[in-house]
């Protein structure tokens, strides 16, 4: 059964992926039944409620003479057109002078004209279009003037309203704690940005070298919060609760609410949201009694994101971490049983074998790297074999990261201890930021054309005949 919950999620996507490339089909309002899009074109006042956290650019990449901007998504409730007032539903991206304070939640009007999203101004570049589609956007407005006309009401208590304020008191003691560390010798704050990312998923603060490096090193995925950091978390609270010794039942319904509370801290990406519905699906399986399978949650999870947005599979968060859980499954103990086969032929020449962590570490770091490399070429033009290195170190290194920074936050009315905590974090950080510039000066990676249609179908066609020639059972 679990086969073709599993093939119905690829051959869903798929399909959906040719609806929307070759024959331009739209999926524009499939389910939420809004109408913003058609005032396109329309000058009005607009009002609506902030429902993201506005982004801000990076003072080196704004010119000193220029007024900053930033970019938020608002749910948009009226438009006023000439005195006329008209219900309005959907979202809209707005740019706007930073010269008012918004904030999460916060409901704002202004004056604009409403523009259909721009899309890619050559074959190959970079669709902005697309992009919003895969938020679910399909308007953008440039709002020059605008206004706050209600502030954001701290007692909601929704899910999402709970995990921005929790994200908001997560970034504001790393700013707290790491801003300024080692500025001798990182000071873009580097420290600090990555300890962000590395917890939530924040990235403004990351430069664009400290992107690259990590990109070309093979560990760019650690920059953004995915199943990995999602199975981190769930690990942690695992070993908290089994200390607390609490019923199993209760263990799960806490575990199932803190995943759904920290896919809302992350602000539901698409890797966290596909894990969070895969660890959501294993834990509810427990309580109907009934053996969980990962194959199973993985095309329920893509299924799920798949119906509720169908752009979803234009997106290479979305493809790269579905793409890296199937590789695991797939091919994770074909190469594990290969290189232990390898290490004992080693151990009965030399007495040396290949220690378990370097053979489970280098088979996970092959297992997702045979099935993302042609994503990564497609949407990055990059191919990387640096992640066979850097991943031996880095995980383990992640895992203390995203704790120690958890326990800075928990501690950081203390000024002190949150203090000495934060520079124990901090020494992890600098190693793999340098171990991150060092493997990415090696020639591991190069640069690609985009893949056509054919090298995608000989690329498929290897991956399953590897699959069909290795696999030691039915799925």
């Amino acid at each position: 059964m679990r086969r073709y919950i599993f093939l119905t999620a690829v051959i869903l996507m798929t399909v959906i992926y040719v609806l929307i490339t070759v024959f331009g089909v739209s999926f524009i309002n499939l389910w939420r039944n809004d109408n913003i899009h058609n005032h396109i074109g329309e000058e009005v006042w607009l009002t609506g409620r902030v429902v993201t956290l506005p982004a801000l650019p990076r003072a080196e990449n704004q010119a000193e003479e220029f007024t900053p901007t930033m970019t938020f998504v608002i749910e948009a409730e009226t438009i006023d057109i000439h005195g006329v007032i008209t219900p309005v539903r959907g979202r809209v991206q707005v740019r706007t002078p930073a010269t008012i304070d918004v904030n999460f939640g916060d409901r704002i009007t202004g004056w604009t004209e409403l523009a259909a999203p721009m899309g890619a101004r050559f074959e190959g570049g970079f669709d902005f279009a697309n992009h919003l589609r895969q938020q679910d956007v399909y308007v953008t407005s440039h709002m020059r003037l605008f206004e706050v006309v209600e502030t954001a009401d701290n007692i909601d208590f929704s899910l999402t309203a709970m995990g921005i304020r929790i994200r908001q008191s997560i970034l504001s003691s790393i700013d707290d704690n790491f801003s300024g560390m080692f500025a001798r010798f990182y000071p873009n704050d580097e420290v600090a940005g990555i300890v962000k990312s590395i917890m939530v998923g924040e990235r403004s603060g990351l430069t664009h070298q400290v992107q690259q490096d990590f990109s070309r090193s093979g560990i760019g995925h650690i920059l953004a919060v995915s199943g990995m950091h999602v199975g981190i978390l769930f690990s942690l609270l695992s070993f908290l609760l089994i200390k607390l010794r609490l019923r199993k039942t209760w263990q799960i319904f806490i575990g199932i609410f803190v995943l759904l509370l920290f896919m809302a801290v992350a602000l539901y990406t698409p890797s966290v949201t596909r894990a969070t519905i895969m660890m959501v699906i294993f834990l509810l399986a427990y309580i109907f009694q009934r053996q969980p399978d990962q194959l199973t949650s993985l095309g329920l999870a893509a299924i799920v994101i798949i119906v509720i947005n169908p752009y979803s599979v234009m997106s290479a968060s979305f493809l790269l971490s579905f793409g890296a859980v199937t590789g695991i499954l797939l091919f994770y103990p074909t190469f594990n049983d290969g290189l232990q086969s390898v290490s004992q032929r080693l151990r009965r020449k030399t007495r040396f074998g290949i220690h378990k962590y370097v053979r489970e570490s280098l088979a996970l770091s092959a297992s997702t790297w045979v099935v993302t490399v042609f994503i990564t070429a497609s949407f990055f033009n990059i191919v990387t074999f640096g992640g066979f290195l850097t991943n031996l170190v880095a995980m383990p290194i992640v895992a203390f990261i995203m704790v120690g920074g958890f326990v800075v936050w928990a501690v950081s009315w203390i000024p002190i201890v949150s203090t000495v905590a934060a520079y124990i974090v901090a020494i992890p950080v600098v190693f793999v930021m340098e171990l991150a510039r060092l493997i990415a000066s090696l020639p591991v990676w190069f640069f690609v054309p985009t893949p056509n249609v054919g090298i995608f179908a000989l690329y498929v066609g290897g991956l399953a005949a590897v699959y069909i020639l290795t696999r030691k059972k039915q799925i």
